[in-house]
């Protein structure tokens, strides 16, 4: 995993410089795929933005405190959710390990699941003339 610190000032007009460079170079005069060009593009971006930046591949296993702090709950809630067999999961040992992939999988269908539900009480509130 690689990740980095918060940005300068310095590294943040820097990233915003390059970033704007990028923008006006044609996708032709780049001998490198558009996918690469996207994830140089967000990676920029978000160094403009301020933002600290963690690069890992899909296939990382986390621990339960790292898969926890990607989803933004405790150790505790992400554990129950393992048990629970909602995020798949492994044992080293006696300690708990989690792919990236699973997390982020998680996370999706769960926002599409609470979209989902949004809609339906939306929907239900105009029903009922809510005034939503």
């Amino acid at each position: 995993m690689y990740t980095t610190p918060l940005p300068t000032e310095a590294q943040r007009s820097t990233a915003l410089a390059a970033l704007e460079r990028l923008n006006r170079t044609p996708d032709s005069a780049l001998e490198w795929p558009v996918e690469l060009r996207t994830l140089l593009e967000k990676v920029l971006r978000e160094t403009a933005q301020g933002h600290a930046l963690a690069l890992l591949p899909l296939e990382e296993t986390l621990t339960t405190q790292q898969a926890a702090d990607v989803l933004g709950v405790s150790r505790p809630t992400l554990v129950a959710l393992l048990e629970e067999g909602q995020v798949p999961f492994h044992k080293v040992g006696t300690h708990r390990r989690v792919r990236l992939e699973d997390v982020l999988f998680f996370r999706a269908e769960n926002n599409r699941r609470r979209l989902e539900i949004l809609a339906e009480l939306s929907a239900q509130a105009q029903e009922l003339k809510m005034g939503y």
